[in-house]
């Protein structure tokens, strides 16, 4: 059954929509429009999946997008760029497995603008198929993308907060050497029953780890400055992200205020950064399977991102606001009530956008 509800839930657009040209240094389009720039990086599961990154001026957060289903990169690209634009953030969005150019760099297609100029020499590598990888820091040191990558993004969090500051050089003094390791155990039994060209919630999971750690390690963008994204079928990585990083963080934690003397740890901790700025789930379902039928609060094995199971987990740093039509046929509206009713008190502090008149796929117009 669980191949069946697979089938039924991934539904990538055939043939992909092409990408858009667009240049990377701001100059060919209109002054102070948003700058694209687009990479395809490996995940854990060995993938290549696609990403555009755009960037806003004046943005000081960034939004890491995941998009809804029958949905790829060149279809929301429009939507990206006026998102960008009315909110002055950063987006880095990108496409699942088996949806748009994933695993297929040499076979991408891009659009005719006529107005933008030709991609970069990295897209150009990138699309030769010299994928990116995000557990590659800047300086080039190597990290699997489980757990001990991780705890290396948040320690690079706190080292970049440095200053002159007391409590800044107690976190500089920190020893990160967590011992990183060249292969991990967990990610090859995964790898070898999953299939890295196929839709899959296993690879969803590892391509918006993948899409974190680039964010974090490549693009050494502030964790605490990254706000997850998820619409539709994208609220299931991004509830899988928040709830694992909440995990991760908490073990940083430990680890960083165990290596103080405890007559420090109290300067220490209010100092240590978030994992995440924030969560905006879109159109977000209880779990794949309650779209369809009515389970009541028993979930059955066979069903794919039950997020119910696991919002309660995510950071409670974390505010979340939630978006949803109440006249939603796809995604009923309960299913955002009931999300919202499960959310940490400490992230529900924002109050929910019910949108009265609006269904699944019009909320923006509203």
């Amino acid at each position: 059954m669980g191949d069946i509800v697979s089938k039924i839930l991934f539904q990538p657009p055939q043939p992909p929509n092409p990408l858009h040209r667009y240049s990377t240094s701001g100059t060919s389009g209109p002054t102070g429009a948003p700058t694209v720039r687009y990479a395809w990086i490996k995940t854990s599961l060995g993938s290549k999946i696609s990403t555009v990154h755009i960037t806003h001026r004046n943005a000081k957060y960034t939004l890491l997008y995941s998009h809804g289903n029958a949905e790829d990169l060149g279809f929301i690209h429009n939507f990206l760029l006026e998102l960008s634009s009315l909110l002055h953030v950063n987006i880095l969005a990108y496409d699942y497995t088996g949806y748009g150019f994933s695993n297929n760099q040499k076979g991408c297609r891009f659009s005719d603008d006529h107005h933008f100029a030709t991609p970069s020499a990295k897209t150009k590598a990138t699309m030769a198929g010299d994928a990116i990888d995000p557990t590659m820091g800047p300086n080039g040191n190597a990290h699997d993308a489980t757990e001990d990558s991780f705890v290396h993004t948040l320690a690079n969090a706190y080292s970049s907060e440095s200053s002159s500051s007391e409590e800044s050089k107690i976190i500089d003094d920190v020893d990160f050497d967590v011992g990183y390791r060249a292969g991990c155990s967990s990610c090859t039994s995964l790898s070898s029953r999953v299939k890295s060209t196929e839709c899959s919630e296993e690879n969803c999971h590892a391509d918006i780890t993948a899409a974190y750690l680039y964010l974090t390690n490549v693009l050494s963008v502030p964790s605490w400055t990254i706000i997850l994204y998820g619409r539709s079928l994208g609220s299931g990585p991004t509830t899988y992200l928040a709830s694992k990083l909440h995990k991760y963080n908490n073990k940083y934690r430990q680890y960083v205020l165990m290596k103080q003397e405890p007559s420090k740890r109290h300067r220490v901790a209010p100092h240590l950064p978030a994992p995440l700025g924030g969560m905006i789930l879109h159109s977000a379902f209880t779990s794949a399977i309650r779209t369809l039928f009515d389970v009541g609060s028993f979930t059955l094995s066979q069903d794919k991102f039950s997020n119910i199971d696991v919002i309660h987990s995510i950071p409670t740093s974390c505010p979340c606001f939630l978006i949803h039509g109440k006249k939603d046929e796809v995604v009923p509206f309960e299913h955002a009530k009931t999300l919202h009713s499960r959310l940490p008190k400490e992230c529900a502090i924002y109050p929910p956008f019910w949108a009265e008149d609006a269904g699944h796929d019009n909320i923006e117009s509203r």
